[in-house]
């Protein structure tokens, strides 16, 4: 078994092993070739669970300080009523909803804010030169 050079995709050399007796080697090697090298496809995979951490560490962020929640019970008509108060670019704003349990209420008038509030998103980069 021997080892040739080939270009990939990304314009880097990229060991290619040649075997003996195979009968597939030109397409392996056109296989080879479409394919990213090994460190552009680590980095784009480091630079995925990177943007994929931000975005996770951005949805998971905190409700602005002074946020408010009001919640009350509605024994007549079993349901869960209230509203979020809080400040969007220092406008203050509040959302209503009412739910069936008390957990899914928060959870409704958080939607509603982080929906209000879309989360940035992070700019595009070629890594490795695949687009």
């Amino acid at each position: 078994m021997r080892t040739e050079q080939l270009a990939a995709k990304c314009g880097h050399a990229a060991a290619f092993e040649v075997l003996a007796k195979d009968l597939y080697t030109d397409e392996r090697r056109a296989k080879h070739r479409a394919r990213d090298c090994k460190a552009c496809i680590a980095a784009r995979i480091l630079h995925e669970q990177e943007g994929a951490k931000a975005k996770k560490s951005e949805r998971k962020s905190r409700l602005p300080n002074g946020s408010v929640f009001n919640v009350e019970y509605d024994a007549v008509a079993v349901r869960w009523k209230g509203s979020l108060t809080t400040s969007i670019d220092g406008e203050t704003e509040t959302f209503a909803g009412e739910a069936t349990a008390v957990f899914q209420l928060l959870r409704k008038l958080d939607h509603a804010y982080r929906k209000r509030t879309p989360i940035p998103t992070l700019p595009s980069q070629t890594i490795g030169g695949s687009s």
